[in-house]
């Protein structure tokens, strides 16, 4: 997978939204980033549809959040736990991405008034969704979440694998499909499972548009007004919401981030899915 494959989905996707929106075809076909015409002046879209656009901005809130990360492992918390968490609604139609999304909000706010959430510092949740692998014609819509613990979430006072599974079943009350916790030691794997910036991430999106622009014309429909980020603690507003809506502020700030991704091929390690 390379941004130059990348690119030549996004204008095979801009031909299938024509018909429908045809501003964002329009946008996607002006779209020019460094990292794929290297000789040409960039010109960023910022389309939610673009899969470049949205890879960069995803690569730039996933670093943030990296580095929020380091600074409390290694400062503010340095004996402190860091915990994966991931909650997923059962696959639903694309109409009903809405739907699922509120009930995960509403299973996840059930969890972080747990006794044992008395020990977060803070966390950081991240809506996704993507097309689920047994039924492809079904979404599969999930949260994960980086959670920050304080040192005295140890001993008795730890729960195990089992008992998060049973807690998040609890607080879910029937309307989620799993969930579980995970311990991660690595705050750089963490981040990138909470906020992936992999190329192949935005592949999917872009080939279920080429194949059933209406799907993709109606899951990003759904998804908007959803709080995509919710953020608490030493972790609140790790996600700026103006990089979120509009990508980052200036032209230049793209072109230092395009030219750091060029420099560092490891950002395109494949990072692992739900």
């Amino acid at each position: 997978m390379t941004h130059e494959h990348l690119h030549q989905l996004s204008l095979r996707l801009a031909d299938q939204l024509q018909p429908f929106i045809a501003q964002e075809a329009g946008k996607l076909r002006a779209c020019s980033h460094p990292l794929v015409h290297p000789d040409r002046s960039a010109h960023y879209c910022r389309s939610v549809y673009c899969p470049l656009c949205s890879r960069l901005r995803s690569e730039q809130e996933s670093r943030h959040l990296r580095s929020i990360l380091r600074t409390v492992k290694a400062s503010r918390l340095p004996n402190a736990h860091f915990l994966h968490v991931t909650i997923t609604a059962p696959d639903c139609f694309t109409d009903e991405i809405r739907q699922a999304g509120g009930q995960l909000r509403k299973a996840w706010h059930n969890l972080i008034e747990q006794r044992v959430f008395r020990h977060s510092a803070g966390w950081l949740t991240s809506l996704e969704v993507v097309g689920s692998k047994p039924h492809p014609w079904l979404e599969n819509v999930h949260v994960h979440a980086a959670v920050v613990m304080r040192p005295s979430y140890s001993g008795r006072e730890r729960l195990s694998a089992e008992r998060w599974r049973a807690l998040i079943e609890e607080c879910g009350a029937g309307t989620i499909r799993d969930g579980y916790v995970r311990a991660e030691k690595n705050v750089d794997t963490l981040a990138a499972y909470v906020i992936k910036y992999n190329p192949l991430a935005f592949q999917e999106a872009t080939q279920i548009g080429i194949q059933n622009p209406e799907r993709l014309i109606e899951r990003k429909g759904q998804l908007k007004g959803l709080k995509c980020h919710t953020s608490s603690g030493v972790l609140k507003d790790t996600v700026p919401a103006n990089v979120r809506l509009s990508g980052l502020s200036t032209d230049s700030e793209w072109r230092k981030l395009t030219r750091q991704l060029a420099m560092h091929p490891a950002s395109f390690e494949p990072i692992p899915s739900e």
